[in-house]
């Protein structure tokens, strides 16, 4: 079976990324990215929120972050405390997969999903 590695536009659009199909598969493929996407599927976290319910490294937790966000699959924004700290708030941006399976090519599209 022939996989199409064409690089597919999965971000919004005022922030279009491109990813190879081959690239999303093997992230989303990772025990420790699909777990990261789990924790902030429903609410943003902050990244040591996310370390503390996941099962990888702190490091490990930085590192899949830093490539879902280079995927466009998850987004971050600065959060000003009222005390005077900030830190990065994570949250999925991406949270439906479609691949698609036509004449032996693999097309694979994030997207958001439709829910309430």
């Amino acid at each position: 079976m022939q996989t199409d590695t064409s690089r597919h536009s999965i971000a919004p659009e005022s922030s279009a990324t491109s990813v190879s199909t081959d690239a999303l598969i093997t992230l989303l493929s990772d025990d420790h990215a699909r777990e990261i996407s789990t924790a902030i599927v429903d609410e943003a976290k902050t990244a040591r929120e996310i370390v503390s319910e996941c099962d990888g490294s702190r490091t490990t937790v930085y590192r899949r972050l830093n490539r879902l966000e280079d995927a466009g699959l998850v987004r971050s924004e600065l959060r000003i405390d009222p005390d005077g700290n900030h830190c990065k708030e994570f949250f999925l941006v991406r949270d439906c997969l479609e691949v698609t399976l036509e004449s032996g090519t693999i097309t694979v599209a994030a997207r958001q999903s439709n829910r309430p």
